[in-house]
Order: C-alpha cells, then structure tokens, then sequence
C-alpha cells in the first residue's frame, strides 16, 4: 500500500541521487491512469498533482456518461475514486506542483514548487489543458465577477439572469443547455453562421425555448457595472463589421482549450503550439515522443481534448512504456516512425482496375481468334 502525502515524502524518495522509475505530472483522469498501469507494473511511480488536483473533471457537477457508474456522480467524487483505486497498487501520490523538467540529459530531472528535484528514467506528461481565452479587454478583469469558464460550477449564481455563451462547438452547446435551468435567457454568440457541434446537440440546443443564436457575431469587449460586475458587450458582425452592444449579467466563454506545458514548454521535444512532437519511439500508435523514457497523454496531444476520451488512452503505450529499457536499464534507441498508421495508397488497386476496363475495351473492339 502506498502513502498520500502532502508536499513531504520520505527521504529515500527525495534523495536527488535516487533515480525513480517513472514520475507522473498531472492528477487528472489520464495522470491517475498512467499512475494505475504504472503501479501494475511494479514501476513504483510517483504522481504530482499541480495546481489543479483532478483537473478538468473536478469541476463537473454531474457526470453521467462515465462507463461503470449507473447513476450519476460528480467530478471530486470521481477523482478520488481513481486515487484509491491507482493507491491500492502503490502509487504516490504527491500534492507538488512541477516547474521544470529537464530533458537535455537521461535520466531526467525534474524540479517542483517546493524546490524539491527529482530524477528518473521516464516521465508520463498528464498535464491536461487549460480554457482558451479571447484576449478582449475586459475579459481578465472580470473573470470570477461575471466572465466564467466553468458552466457547472458557476451557472447558480445566475439565476433568472440574462447570459451569453461564446463558441459554437460541443461544449458551448451543452454548457449553454446547462445554464438553461438557471438563466432566463441563454444566447449563444458564435463567429461563424454554422456551428461546430454535434448534430444531436444543435436540435436540442435550437428546440429550447431559452436559448438564442447569435451567428456571423465576435464578441470584442466586455462592459462591466458599478459595483465591476458585467454589464455588457461589444459586439462585431464578422460579414459586414457593424458594431454593437448587448446587455447581460454573464459571459460564459467556450471557445476551445490548449494544452498545459508550461512545465516543458522549453524543451526540443515540443512543437511552437506547446503540443507534444509527433516522433515515436515505440509502436506507431504509442502516444510517445522524441526522446527515450517520455511519455505524454492524449490530453496533451492535438488530437483528443476531452477528459472522457482522455482516461483510457494512458492504456495505450503500457505494453511499450514498461519495456522500453534494455535488461541493463539503459534506455533503447528510438525507433523513428510516424506516431499516426500510415494511410494505405490505394492507386495500385485503381491502376489494377484501370487496366483490366483497358484489356476488356481492347478485346471488344477488336476481336480475334486463335487458330
């Protein structure tokens, strides 16, 4: 059994000198998961869970759609069920924040918050992503007195109230159906005159009596009150460029997320967007990078965003990350492969095709006999 601790751990863990197996940055669905394999593999990991313990998740109110859980349950109540289960087979679990990981050098060093470093042969990123913001002036100043990112954690305190959502994707749409149950109005600003989202989502958003679209429409400023609330926006038609402003009590932005590097940002293994390098060093489909023993989740990839989607990927490169090292412990050299299966070309089949149309016109248009 292993031991949550609190930014303590024993001095065999902290002693700079030690080399641990593998550490896990990020506490969210994914981390816990890696954590979980990592465990099962007599890896003897090490998780840090950031600023941000749970992640995403642990602002949902409601969770419904998780496989295993008949009835619903909420985001904290789901993160430390992880926890426990991850704990059982001996995961740490370290309340810590990592500031930097070191990647020039194997094996590599990692340094926290509490001015802590650590080294290790693999590091699994799980560092999740964090909301996009417009960068309209008044958006920073009024986030937490009327600018929110968080539908389910914040849509009480607006009730009977008049609010916009920004974004035209899933998540706009299912926030802006949330926020239905609180607000008297909900009107959905999107820059384009079609959303993104799903189909089912749409009908249900278009067939509610609460809720408004605003298409072809940026928002371009937010306006706050007296008492610095939000009173307003300033809005931009994206077609012709008419200006405008709309009153409401609250702006719920939903206009997509980037991933949360900030730790590894500086190193070669990431791309200019933060985004983890395409390189693999394993099986064509391992979610690895372009250095022996690092190791990144999907919710740090370009590809899959969602934490629903992001909890079983870590399950991916288990049978790869456990035996990337050679019997000595040193680490194997990166076999150098697209991190996506490469699309079969399908010309030899058209070419094939082609010639039997030829061969079949040929004989039609002039026939002969053998003999």
């Amino acid at each position: 059994m292993s031991s949550t601790t609190n930014g303590v751990l024993p001095a065999s863990a902290t002693d700079e000198r030690k080399i641990h197996e593998t550490l896990i940055v990020g506490s969210g669905p994914a981390g816990f998961t890696a954590g979980l394999y990592a465990a099962r593999a007599n890896l003897n990991p090490i998780l840090f869970t950031g600023q941000e313990y749970g992640g995403q998740v642990s602002l949902t109110f409601e969770i419904e759609n998780y496989p295993g859980f008949p009835e619903a349950l909420g985001g904290p109540e789901l993160v430390e069920r992880m926890k426990a289960q991850a704990e059982r087979f001996g995961l740490q679990v370290e309340f810590d924040f990592v500031t930097a990981i070191d990647a020039d050098a194997h094996p590599y060093t990692l340094r926290t918050e509490t001015g802590r470093t650590y080294r290790t042969r693999s590091v699994i990123a799980a560092t999740g992503a964090r909301p996009r913001f417009l960068g309209i002036p008044g958006e920073k100043e009024m986030t937490g007195k009327g600018v929110s990112y968080c539908a389910t954690c914040d849509g009480f305190f607006f009730r009977d109230k008049d609010v916009v959502v920004v974004g035209g994707g899933d998540s706009a749409l299912e926030e802006g159906l949330f926020l239905t149950k609180f607000a008297s109005r909900v009107r959905i600003i999107h820059r384009r005159d079609e959303l993104r989202a799903s189909q089912i989502l749409q009908k249900r958003a278009r067939s509610h009596d609460k809720i408004e679209f605003v298409l072809n429409t940026v928002v371009t400023r937010i306006h706050a009150d007296a008492d610095a609330s939000v009173a307003g926006i300033d809005v931009q038609d994206t077609q012709n460029g008419a200006t405008g402003s709309l009153d409401t009590d609250g702006v719920f932005i939903f206009v997509g997320t980037f991933p949360t590097t900030n730790c590894i940002g500086g190193t070669s293994i990431w791309t200019k967007k933060g985004i983890w390098s395409r390189t693999s060093i394993c099986a064509p489909t391992c979610p690895a990078s372009s250095r022996p023993g690092k190791f990144r989740t999907r919710s740090s990839s370009r590809w899959l965003r969602a934490w629903d989607k992001a909890a079983p990927r870590p399950c991916r490169p288990r049978s790869s990350w456990p035996n990337w090292k050679k019997p000595d412990g040193r680490a194997k050299a990166p076999i150098r492969g697209r991190s996506r299966p490469r699309r079969r070309r399908s010309w030899p089949r058209k070419s094939a095709r082609a010639l039997r149309v030829l061969i079949a016109y040929v004989a039609n248009r002039f026939p002969f006999r053998f003999g």
